[in-house]
């Protein structure tokens, strides 16, 4: 029964190009993004951490935006 066998629900979504791992990164990342949203890198009344976390995340999600999504679907297509 593929309703209760986790794997098969995840290949499944996978092969639609999503994934319960894929889905719960999204959320996670988005609630850095909120967390991060009025941290200006360039703002010393921040602390470095925030301004390098911020700095490092954009840098990260620059790239992931443009790659890492297209990347994700054609391995779960193959």
């Amino acid at each position: 029964d593929n309703g209760t066998n986790g794997y098969f629900q995840y290949i499944s979504h996978a092969k639609q190009g999503k994934s319960r791992a894929r889905e719960a990164q999204k959320n996670v990342n988005t609630a850095i993004r909120k967390a991060l949203d009025n941290i200006k890198v360039t703002d010393e009344t921040h602390s470095a951490t925030e301004r390098i976390t911020k700095a490092a995340f954009e840098s990260c999600m620059t790239y992931e935006r443009n790659h890492v999504e297209d990347i994700l679907i054609d391995i779960a297509n193959w």
